[in-house]
């Protein structure tokens, strides 16, 4: 009888030291299983960029797709994606432009069970769109004649700007603007723009700053500047219509001016036209 009650209880105490050792062993199951986190390709860490990059990395075994994040923090608080982006590619390109600012981006693998793998090390970069925009002229300080000379300002186009802001302005500060505002610049979509009209004679500053797809201004050119002359100029002469000498009947006539639409006539009894001694 007590080698029957010893077999009994070796028995019952044996069961739970199997069971036991079979819930130790699944966690470790799981974690041979586990996906492991993505090496990042391109853009490398802490790279300089002029606009958003394309994001690469490498393929992770038994991996079904994978999920990305962009973030504008390195703890990955502010999401600038919105969330984890599904693709089941190694790439993936942003829809949009991204504001200038330091950015940080990382990757994780997920199979066909919907398990997620691990995070990727967050790697940053910045992105400066700096390319500024040269201007082929007029600048240094060219004349203009006005309207012999082609009125037309002309610069070379920087990569990923869609439009330009075009300031013309008074002063080399470009605060006096002379076609459009601040708050309403004139925009053109190409890389050469004639303003209508004319200026008073003087010299004036201008400069272009390109946009981009979403709205985002880059870099500033360097300011140019041109001087607007109008060569109006022209000799006068007057004549008798009468022929008695006791009566003088003036004719005043002069060469038209290139691009006068109308003239003032001044009559005066003195030579240098002193206001008081106006005739009319």
């Amino acid at each position: 009888m007590l080698k029957s009650i010893l077999v009994l209880v070796a028995i019952v105490l044996a069961v739970p030291i199997a069971a036991l050792a079979v819930d130790k062993a699944e966690p470790a199951a799981d974690a041979a299983r586990a996906l492991p986190a993505p090496g990042l390709d391109t853009p490398a860490g802490g790279s300089n960029v002029q606009s958003a990059p394309v994001f690469t990395w490498k393929p992770v075994r038994r991996a079904a797709r994978y999920e990305f994040q962009l973030s504008d923090d390195s703890a990955f608080r502010s999401i600038v994606t919105g969330g984890s982006v599904p693709t089941v590619n190694t790439a993936y390109t942003l829809e949009h432009s991204l504001p200038d600012g330091t950015y940080f981006w990382r990757v994780r693998a997920v199979n066909a069970k919907d398990d997620a793998g691990r995070w990727s090390q967050g790697r940053s970069f910045t992105k400066r769109w700096s390319t500024r925009p040269t201007l082929l002229g007029p600048t240094g300080g060219t004349v203009v004649n006005y309207p012999t000379s082609q009125f037309l300002l002309r610069w070379e186009p920087v990569p990923h700007a869609v439009k330009y802001i075009v300031t013309i302005a008074a002063d080399p500060a470009l605060a006096s603007q002379l076609l459009g505002t601040a708050n309403n610049p004139v925009e053109t979509v190409g890389t050469a723009l004639s303003p209508e009209g004319g200026l008073e004679p003087g010299q004036y500053w201008w400069a272009v700053t390109p946009v981009n797809a979403v709205g985002n201004r880059g870099a500033r050119s360097a300011i140019g500047s041109f001087n607007w002359a109008w060569p109006s100029s022209t000799p006068v002469q007057v004549n008798d219509l009468n022929s008695d000498p006791r009566v003088y009947d003036p004719q005043f006539a002069w060469k038209r001016v290139p691009g006068a639409a109308r003239y003032e006539v001044e009559v005066n009894s003195s030579q240098d036209f002193a206001v008081g001694s106006k005739v009319c």
